[in-house]
């Protein structure tokens, strides 16, 4: 079991790709954690196991009984899944087994877990996130990693 403790300024969603979870620690995306602290609840919202929506914290269940592999995690919350995973919400859940352990590969200081991740940056060195005017999702130059800067 994780405990997410949302300490942001606004709710967000935790969704483990790849992870067998149960339908309520799947991250649905409107299974929203509101921010700790004192903020108005949505009136009417229902969250994905039918409870009402979590405030401060929500204990995510994974069982964690598959083979071994390296997943990862993101913010989903619904129509806002992007920026957070652009500024870096997002990280790996590592599952080991036995098997893995019996195979030669690199461990302990030696095992490093990669994440590629594709960015745009401004002149300044900044992080560039063209968003979208007209609704969710970035300006279409820059959908699928490119960038009317880069030749690709």
């Amino acid at each position: 079991m994780i405990e997410q403790v949302n300490e942001l300024d606004v709710s967000t969603v935790v969704h483990l790709h790849g992870g067998q979870a149960p339908a309520p620690s799947d991250g649905w995306p409107l299974d929203v954690l509101m921010p700790a602290g004192d903020h108005p609840e949505p009136a009417g919202h229902q969250t994905m196991s039918g409870g009402d929506m979590a405030m401060g914290s929500r204990t995510y269940t994974y069982p964690n009984t598959q083979r071994a592999a390296m997943r990862w995690y993101h913010d989903h919350t619904m129509d806002y899944t992007a920026p957070p995973v652009y500024r870096g919400l997002f990280g790996l859940h590592l599952i080991r087994d036995d098997e893995e352990d019996r195979l030669p590969l690199p461990s302990g200081d030696r095992e490093i877990p990669l994440v590629i991740a594709d960015r745009a940056f401004a002149a300044d060195g900044s992080f560039l996130y063209p968003a979208a005017k007209d609704g969710p999702g970035v300006e279409t130059p820059y959908m699928e990693g490119s960038s009317p800067t880069l030749p690709w």
